[in-house]
């Protein structure tokens, strides 16, 4: 099965077997589906057996059944391009980098991973990195090495094309994390020089161990499959190794080239990403409840504690570096005047919010950076309750009666729009909730269309990378409040290079100050996020941002 490893494609009769294993058809539907493909009754029936026989071959072994809520059509597994800020699913046990956290630990720890040792510079311009010797590359690609480490990142970083046959328009989700990026200096083999412009104190706390920027990929693999075939085919250097599968099945099969080159658990024989949908209205366990899958991410919290305490299944509520928060943006025609927005702050009951979601009071967000995340946190920041009295009063001041908003809903928990709504409401504004296909393509894009936005954003462990959403060259990537502030960008860059933490510890405050006083941002709280699995798991394993890490999930 690791001959061609793509994965899409296949034979129907192989992908109609396929759909009976995983459970997401029954016997009936597969005789329908058989004879809809001209087989005869006799054939129809031994496929039935031979079903039936893979089925009961896959419940001899360890296989972990990921419910993936997604289409296959936006999937991107270049690491370059894949949308998430830590290495968890799809990525995990696929892909390494020179280190990483361990999601095993309860505190960030690092481990050793593709390096065997990184030696970095007073000055923090110079990261020397030795690899471990003859770890491969999946599929037959080779062994990791120097060369492989310097491409990886000098492509996000823009030095080399993203691909031999990139266009213009082809650039990394994230360059800026290698933005001070000068070369990479290959000194040997095994061995090499990270050269930086100016130190980049995030690059050792988050680029290298934590976010798929610090991945090194087989610079043979991309050079080999370019711009078209990259984006679906995972070349990495883990436990785990794509296989070929139906259209509707990303599986991971251990690899055969994989010795152990650092200490961690290997504990499934396959981990099979299932897109697991669920009509609105039902709920979100629903494919797990009825036997489809063994884990869902970010479950409702209604469903999650329906569920807690259920023999038949086991949750976990990881902890997160994530902030929920709703965006105003002050371009707006009706929402520049900054009473307006202190207006639609001082309406807002976040403890109800909080409520819905779960969350303890401790959990409350009065700026962007919690407390224990890296350093930054703002502990004078100010506090505010709910004030219908000053929200009308501030709204008459500004010389606004009728205001009418629209609310693009992103929120985890369902209801938290409506809060907001009613909320309003009592203040005189009218809200009209966008969700779903009803969100315009260009309400995030464009500071003429996008109003408020309520969403989580995750973070990780530095507040360089919370406060990066925030940039003007963000707007309209993630800076959904289209907020333009040149001294908070200048920060920006200091909060990056500088090395001292009570330098570092100032920017933070005063930028988090930058965002008060503009009125965009009202903090709501910092989320716990829900999981839900078969007893088919012991135990569970996160990263730092309550993602999960699903290859080192320990079998009961």
């Amino acid at each position: 099965m690791d001959t061609k490893h793509t994965l899409t494609g296949g034979d129907p009769v192989d992908r109609l077997v396929d759909e009976f294993v995983a459970r997401r058809i029954d016997r009936r539907e597969l005789f329908r589906r058989a004879a809809a493909l001209g087989l005869s009754v006799g054939a129809a029936g031994a496929l039935v057996e031979t079903a039936e026989a893979s089925s009961r071959n896959v419940a001899a072994t360890k296989v972990l059944r990921y419910g993936f809520p997604i289409s296959q059509s936006n999937y991107n597994l270049d690491p370059a391009i894949y949308v998430a800020n830590s290495r968890s699913r799809f990525a995990d046990g696929v892909f390494e980098g020179l280190v990483q956290y361990d999601p095993r630990a309860s505190s960030p720890k690092l481990q050793m991973v593709l390096a065997e040792k990184l030696d970095v510079s007073k000055d923090g311009r110079r990261i020397g990195f030795t690899l471990r010797k003859g770890v491969q590359f999946h599929h037959g690609f080779g062994e990791v090495t120097a060369d492989d480490v310097k491409y990886s990142f000098e492509r996000i970083a823009g030095i080399q094309k993203l691909y031999p046959d990139a266009t213009s328009k082809d650039s990394a989700t994230y360059p800026s994390e290698w933005e001070q990026l000068e070369r990479v200096q290959v000194t040997g083999k095994y061995s090499g020089v990270i050269r930086l412009k100016k130190p980049f104190v995030p690059l050792l706390s988050v680029v290298l161990p934590y976010s798929n920027n610090g991945i090194v990929a087989s610079r043979k693999a991309i050079e080999k499959y370019g711009r078209t075939g990259t984006p679906t085919q995972m070349v990495g250097t883990g436990p785990y190794q794509a296989a070929p599968e139906t259209d509707k099945l990303l599986v991971l099969t251990r690899s055969k080239s994989w010795h152990a080159h650092w200490n961690r658990p290997v504990f499934w024989d396959e981990i099979r990403y299932i897109l697991a949908s669920v009509v609105q209205g039902q709920p979100s366990t629903l494919p797990l409840e009825a036997g489809e899958v063994d884990l869902i991410p970010d479950v409702q919290v209604v469903d999650y504690l329906r569920l807690k305490g259920n023999p038949k299944f086991r949750t976990f509520a990881p902890v997160s570096l994530a902030w929920n928060h709703i965006m105003v943006n002050p371009q707006y025609p009706t929402l520049r005047d900054g009473r307006v927005r202190l207006a639609i702050r001082s309406a807002i009951d976040v403890p109800a919010l909080m409520k819905l979601a779960n969350v303890s009071p401790d959990k409350r967000a009065w700026a962007i950076q919690a407390q224990g995340w890296g350093g930054g946190y703002w502990k004078d920041a100010p506090h505010w309750d709910r004030d219908l009295d000053r929200s009308k009063t501030l709204l008459q001041q500004a010389g606004v009666s009728g205001l009418e908003v629209t609310l693009a809903d992103y929120f985890p928990v369902k209801g938290q729009a409506e809060v907001v709504q009613a909320n309003l409401a009592d203040a005189g504004i009218k809200v009209n909730i966008l969700s779903g296909q009803a969100i315009p393509s260009n309400y995030v894009t464009d500071p003429k269309v996008g109003q408020l936005t309520g969403i989580v954003f995750g973070g990780a462990p530095d507040p360089w990378e919370q406060f990066s959403s925030y940039t003007c060259d963000q707007i309209g990537v993630y800076n959904w409040a289209f907020w333009c502030n040149y001294q908070f960008d200048k920060h920006q860059l200091e909060l990056g290079y500088s090395q001292d933490p009570k330098l570092r510890q100032r920017d933070s405050i005063y930028m988090q100050k930058l965002m008060e006083r503009s009125a965009a941002f009202i903090w709501l709280y910092y989320p716990t996020r829900f999981y839900v699995t078969s007893t088919k798991v012991k135990k569970a394993a996160f990263s730092l941002n309550g993602q999960p890490y699903p290859s080192f999930f320990e079998p009961a």
